[in-house]
Parts: structure tokens; sequence; C-alpha cells
């Protein structure tokens, strides 16, 4: 017997009142017609509907689901229509106007205005986001279903333990239930909290390197991991380690460090396996909660399973509810799977293909078939494999290519690299987007909102088996060859902006490139691998161009490899650029070696202004070599580098390379003893960086230490205080630690006891750790002098020698000219005879006792 026709709806309803126009095109919804140029095009009805929704919201996300309520009101259909009609669309207007967000929608990208003297659309304008302390949490959390139990138990496993490893397979949902914990708690830790995501950390060594760059805080440049428990030690956080069982060993050692080092830390790793620490909680997470048999609908709805399914299920079918009918099919299914969450998402995710019968008789099938009908208990990994499996035979060939391609990605992907690596003759950029929308939708591939540009992730376990299967079909190597040149072009681009005359902030542009440093690694280990000599120069001066210093390990990798092949037939210009970007890292740590690459890289510079190219990177060059001779004490060679490079100035060069330039001079100045230059070149790189919108903390800085070396303590009192400020809230607490003690002794230098009394309160605290106490006893027997109490003073300074000597420091400008006042008190105000016993007692002043003898009353 034939089915009864559907009913046939009326056009929808839509508010739109006025004509739009945007480019070439007018659509008049009134009319239902579309004219380019004036002239009417034959456009479908339901194709006509979706334009006008679209263009309705231009700028704006509209979800599939809206534009199915609003194109096929009352009608079942499948969101493949979506697809062909906005397919349709894009033959008409072009690719450029109509965006997919998979997983999500479609956004209209042309500007739109009302006809008939109706004021344009206006565009929407993004709310500027709350400075605060890095998260690295998404901007929107998928709701967290079943696990609230868990959630509250993990509040109170960290509030007892400093250190909770969350324990589970993979698909289990622990990076969503750690997101939910520190979402909780932000408000909880002075610090805040932090998620260091380890997938994209591909070496041991990298580990520390990548925890202080989530974090924003400087690691230490001889030994990271040090550095790393230096600048987390004083502060109160809430830290995930997420996905860390690929690098056990020395998560386990990070791990055990900060717990060592670091009070006030609390830890979260999420792993497969324990780290098997004395000092770690594990915490087990199982499947999701089953109900038992004879549950009603109600009942089996709070179990977190079955919640899970119900909310993806009504996702993926719009009308799909849980009932008596449904129930029991429902069950089956969430036994099947073990609870498994990601197992359920993706059975849930072909609910519309199959319907609710169809969907447990194939699932049946394939996991008989995959477990040899043996399957009493299996393991839930074992489950997961077989969703997999028969996840991906029911994925089209153009949606397999794509999710075994996506393999080659370290982390999330933005969405123009995926296109770019997973294109092929058969599949274009069009293609790609809608096969990555129907991965998302299967729960194969996560969308990661970041507030910025989408990114795309392969969930852990899809990838490893996307990993195998990109082998299995003969496709690794090409691929990985795809992602390489992808990689190059991408973080070229990233330096031919940041070289060029935007205001836009380095470190701001380095953050929004913080996801995409794993995959350039990975490229660049390739390019080594191949022995391609241009393709390693190129991505590797890229890579160490952009890299926060924090990511030492990785620094040191690209460097030592780069190193070799400064001297081989590459552009010259090309070294060049490698030398120059090469130099502040090994600077740090070998200057014989840093002056050697300055010296191929100038010689390389000339070659190439010689060959024709532009005098930029001999300016560059020879700023450098400048600070070099300055460094050495060599005033001619210095000064003769800089009169060459200010010889190569231009008037329409970028503010950077004037930043660049200003910097290396007032270096030059300093290390030179021309202070009172060093202050004028300071005060012009400060308002430099300011106006290019770059951070001023190091101008700050190293401008409040010249003003007071220069006898201007009442501006480095200004500039402390400014900088004191910038600092205060931040994880930077070595960074204000300096800044404090540059304001103490500016306080001091103005006679202003009270303000430096309380601000070397809050500095002498912080001294031991960052090994300041002999900078700090010179300015606090300063303060005991200026006090009238002589004898305090004495024993400190006493104190203050005894420390340089053992630890091998000489005293800076300031700290040398502080301690000279303190003499000269000492000199008018004690017996000449008794001095020499107070200082040599001071020597052997523990240092528990200098905080009360320097900052308590009555002492002395």
């Amino acid at each position: 017997m034939p089915h009864p026709p559907l009913p046939i709806p009326s056009p929808p309803q839509l508010s739109l009142q006025a004509n739009l126009r945007f480019g070439r095109f007018e659509l008049q919804p009134h009319e239902r017609r579309l004219l380019v140029d004036g002239e009417a095009v034959l456009l479908g009805g339901r194709a006509l509907d979706v334009l006008t929704v679209l263009a309705e919201h231009a700028g704006q996300l509209v979800t599939k689901n809206e534009l199915l309520e609003r194109v096929w009101p009352g009608v079942v259909v499948e969101e493949h229509n979506i697809v062909t009609q906005v397919s349709g669309l894009r033959k008409v207007l072009g690719g450029d106007l109509i965006a997919t967000i998979p997983g999500r929608g479609y956004r209209f990208t042309a500007r739109v205005e009302r006809a008939a003297g109706v004021e344009p659309t206006p565009e929407k304008v993004e709310p500027p986001q709350a400075q605060g302390l890095r998260t690295n949490l998404p901007v929107t959390l998928s709701p967290l279903i079943g696990r609230e139990v868990d959630l509250r138990e993990l509040q109170a496993a960290i509030a007892s333990h400093r250190l909770v490893t969350l324990l589970g397979p993979g698909g289990t949902g622990k990076t969503l239930l750690a997101q939910h914990l520190l979402h909780l708690a932000q408000g909880s830790f002075e610090h805040g909290v932090c998620l260091v995501d380890l997938t994209q950390v591909a070496e041991p060594v990298a580990v520390a390197g990548a925890v202080a760059t989530a974090l924003g805080v400087a690691a230490g440049r001889r030994d990271p991991l040090a550095g790393l428990c230096e600048a987390v030690a004083p502060l109160r956080l809430l830290l995930v380690l997420d996905n860390a069982e690929h690098l056990l060993a020395e998560v386990a050692r990070v791990a055990d460090a900060l717990h060592r080092t670091a009070p006030d830390l609390r830890m979260v790793v999420t792993s497969q396996a324990p780290l098997r620490l004395s000092a770690e909680h594990p915490y087990r997470l199982s499947g999701l909660a089953l109900p038992p048999a004879g549950s009603s609908v109600t009942q089996a709805a709070t179990f977190g399973a079955v919640a899970l399914f119900v909310d993806r299920a009504q996702r993926a079918a719009r009308r799909f509810s849980l009932n008596d009918e449904t129930l029991g099919p429902v069950l089956h299914l969430c036994r099947q799977l073990d609870g498994s969450a990601l197992a359920i998402e993706m059975a849930a995710a072909r609910l519309p293909l199959l319907g609710l019968t169809g969907l447990v008789s194939a699932l049946d099938e394939r996991l008989a078939l995959l477990t040899n009908g043996q399957r009493d208990r299996p393991d839930r990994q074992q489950t997961l494999r077989a969703m997999l499996d028969w996840t991906h035979a029911l994925l089209s060939t153009a949606e397999q290519k794509v999710f075994r391609r996506l393999a080659v990605f370290v982390g999330s992907a933005r969405l123009v690299a995926a296109q770019e690596v997973a294109m092929d003759d058969e599949l274009d950029a069009w293609a790609v987007l809608d096969a990555l929308a129907g991965l998302v939708d299967r729960s194969l591939v996560a969308l990661v909102d970041t507030g910025g540009e989408p990114r795309y992730r392969l969930l852990e376990s899809p990838r490893a088996y996307a990993l195998q299967r990109l082998q299995a079909a003969g496709e690794a190597e090409h691929t990985r060859m795809r992602h390489l040149q992808a990689s190059t072009v991408f973080f070229l681009h990233e330096i031919s902006r940041i070289y060029s005359t935007e205001s836009r902030s380095r470190e701001a542009r380095i953050e929004a490139l913080r996801p995409d440093f794993g995959d350039g690694l990975a490229a660049f280990g390739l390019a080594v691998e191949l022995g391609d000599t241009l393709a390693t120069l190129r991505l590797g001066w890229a890579l160490i161009a952009l890299m926060p210093l924090s990511m030492d390990r990785e620094l040191q990798f690209l460097v030592e490899r780069c190193e070799v092949l400064l001297e081989s037939d590459a552009p010259a210009a090309l070294r060049a650029e490698v030398c120059f970007a090469m130099y502040p890292v090994r600077s740090a740590q070998d200057m014989a070696r840093a002056e050697r690459i300055v010296g191929i890289g100038l010689a390389a510079a000339r070659e190439a202004v010689a060959a024709g190219a532009a005098t930029g990177l001999l300016y560059r060059c020879l700023g450098a070599r400048a600070v070099i001779h300055a460094k050495a004490g060599d005033a001619s060679a210095a000064d003769a580098a800089l009169e060459e490079a200010q010889a190569l100035e231009q008037p329409g060069w970028p503010l950077r390379l004037r930043i660049c330039f200003t910097d290396d001079q007032r270096r030059v100045a300093k290390y030179l003893g021309r202070m009172s230059q060093s202050l004028t070149l300071s005060r012009q790189y400060l308002q430099m960086r300011q106006e290019a919108g770059a951070g001023i903390v190091p101008a700050l800085s190293g401008l409040a230490d010249t003003e007071l070396a220069a006898g201007q303590a009442e501006a480095a009192m200004h500039t402390g205080l400014a900088l004191v400020a910038q600092l205060e809230g931040t994880r930077e607490e070595q960074e204000l630690a300096h800044a404090r003690l540059n304001l103490c002794a500016a306080y001091l230098a103005l006679d202003q006891l009270q303000p430096a009394r309380h601000t070397a309160v809050l500095g002498w605290k912080m001294a031991e750790r960052f090994g300041m106490q002999a900078w700090w006893a010179d300015y606090l027997a300063l303060l005991a002098a200026l006090d009238s109490r002589p004898q305090a003073a004495a024993l400190l300074l006493g104190f203050a020698d005894a420390t340089y000597e053992r630890t091998q420091d000489h005293r800076e400008p300031n700290e040398a000219a502080a301690a000279a006042r303190v003499r000269q008190h000492l000199a008018t105000s004690l017996h000449p005879d008794t001095t020499p016993a107070l200082l040599a007692a001071g020597a052997l002043l523990p240092e528990a006792a200098v905080a009360a003898l320097a900052l308590e009353p009555g002492q002395l």
C-alpha cells in the first residue's frame, strides 16, 4: 500500500521586510527572487528560503537545527537537505559567501545592506575579552552529562590531595571532566587554573617547557624543570596535565618535582595509566552509570549512559524521545557499549540514518563479529575499537579520506590547514569541509572553541585508529609531505605578518600561534628526516623566531639542527635570518657560539645585500654585533657597528625594525657605562613599544633600573610603581620580585622609609626562592642605616658581603651604590674598631634572622 503524500507546508514565515543587497546581488524576499546585476536568476524555493535565513542573520552563526525549523517547519527531513541547498547556493553566489562551521552550522560572510533607505545591517562586534590569567579552557564547554557525582568526588579529592591522577581508558570523558573541574575552580585559587594539553608534546624533554608555556611563565634556560619549579613554587594554582599516557615517565618526574617545590599547587593528571608516585591519589573513571533492569523511563533517564545517549540522539534527530517504546532498545545499546561515553556518542550520531531498531541490530551484529561471538564482559577499549571499526565502515569515501589524513596533525588544526592537507584531485576545499562536518557530527572530530578561529581535532582514541588507517592506505608519506608544505607556508606567512607594520603585539600573535607549534615541530622533524636543507632552514627560521623562550627544549632542538646548515648553499638572506633568530637562544647558554652565529649571519647579510636583498636584514645583524662588542668592552667596534647600521636606515621602515635597533642601542650604552644615553634610549624604547601595542614589562623593568642608576630616583619610583601594578595578580612572581627590589631601592634613594619598609616586607619573602638574598640585604642594610640603627646596618651589610662571596655573584651598579651609602653611614655612626667586628658577625648571621633584624621594630 503506497504511503500517503506528505503535506506540503506553506512557505516559512520570515521576519525580514526589506530587500537585501550584498555585492552584485539583491535578495527580494517578498518577490521570492534573487537578482544578479539586476537580472533574476533561477533559484529553487528551498534554496531561496535558506539564503533568506542566512542573509537575515549575516555575520552570525545559524545552526542546522535553526535552519531546519525555519525552512522545513513541521516536516521531518534529513540534515543532508541543508548541505544540498547550500551547495546549490554556492554555485550561484560563489564559494566564499556562505561559511560552513563544522559541527555547528553556517555563517553568511558578506556585508549586507537593506535596500530602500533602510540602514545597513550592523556588523556583529564581539565584546572585548577581559584580561585575566591564562586558563587554556575552551570558551564554551560541552555539557557534562552523567558525571555530576564524579565531578563532586573529584572536587573533594583535590581538596584533600595535592596530586590526583584521573584514570580511565580512552573515550571515558577524562578531559571534559577535568575542564569542568577547572571551570568551577577558577575563583578559588589566587593564581587561577590552567589546562596543559600534552597531546601536542612529542618528546619527553619538552614537557617542562610545555607546562611553562601553558602557564605563561618563564622556565629555566639551562634546566627548564628547575626554572619551571622556581616560577611555580610561590603560586596558588590548580593545574591539569591532560593526556599524559604517552609521556608517563617524564610527566611523573615533572609532577613529582612540582609537588615537592610548590606547596600551594594542586595538580590533576589525566592518563590511561597511573604515575606510580607515592604522592598521587588515583581516581578511576569507569563507564557511565547504567540503570538496573526494570527501571522506568523516568528512572533510566537519570543514569549517565542513558542521559548521554538521549542528549546526543536528540541533537542528531530532533524528534527522538525516551519513552516506553524506545527505552528497551536504548538500555540494550548502552549496556552493549559498556557505558563508554565516546562509543555512545558515535552510536547516537547514526540514529537518523538507521533508526533506533536498525542501529541496535547493526551494532549487535558488528560487535559479535569483532569479538568472535565471545563477549561476556570485554575490556572497554575493545568495545571502543569495535565502535571505531563499525563507524569507519559507515563513513563515505570522502569522510574516510579526511578522517585518516587528519591524523598527521598534533593537537588541533585550523580549518584551512585541515583542508590543505586533506585535499586531493577528487576532494576540493568544500568537499573536505563537508566531510569534516560529518566527522564532527559522528563524534570522531571535536570542535575546539577558543573564542577565535575554530579549530578541529581528532579525539585521542580516534587519532590512534586514524594513524593505523593512514598507514594501511599507503598515504602516510604523501600526507606528511603535504603537512610539511602547509606548515611551512603558514609559519612563513606569520613571520611576514609580524614583520609588517601592523600594531598587534608580538606577544599576542605568539599566544594565538601556540596551538600550531606542535604541528610545526612535527613538520620540521620530517624536513630533517628527509635531509631537505632548504625546507629545514625555512621552517626552522620561522619557528625559532616565533616560539616563546619558555619552549626551551623545542628551541634547542631547532637550533641544533639548523646550526649545522648555516654555511650551506642555501640563499644568503635565509641563512642570515636563521642566524638572527638563533642568536638570543644561543646567547643565553654559550656566548662563544652566539658570537660565531652573529658573525656568520653578518657575512650572509652582506652577501644578500650585495645580491640585491633589502638592507633591513643587515641593519638587524649589525645591531646584534654592536651588543656583542659592547659586552666585551670594545667601545670603538660597538660604535662602528651602530654607525654602519644607522647609515642604512630608511624612513619607510616598519616600527618593528626601529624598536629592535633602539633596544640594541640602549643595551650598548648600558654595557659601556653611558647611563645618561642609556636612559634616553630606554624611554624611547618604552614609548615605541607602547605605540606598537607590544608588551611593556621588559621595557619598564629596564627603564626603572636605568633611571635609578642615572640618579633619577623619583622617576624610577614612578616607573617601579607602574611595573608592580602590571605584574601584581599575574603568575610572573620572579619579575614581580625584581620589580619590588627596584621600587624599594628608589624609595630608599628618596629617603621614603615607610613605603620602602612595606615593599621590603613583601620582597624579602621571595628573596631566597629567587636567589636575591644578597641584593635585598644591601637595601635592608640601607633601610636600617637610614633608620638610625647602625649596628643592624653593619650586621646586614656583613651578611650581604658574605652572600655575594659565597654565591660568586657581584653587585650591580644600584646595589653597589646602596652598599656605599651604608658604609658612609657606618663611618660616621660607629667607632672604627666596631665596624669590622659587626661585619664579621653579620657574615655568620643565619638567613632566618635577617627579616627580624631588618624589619621588626625594636631590633638594635
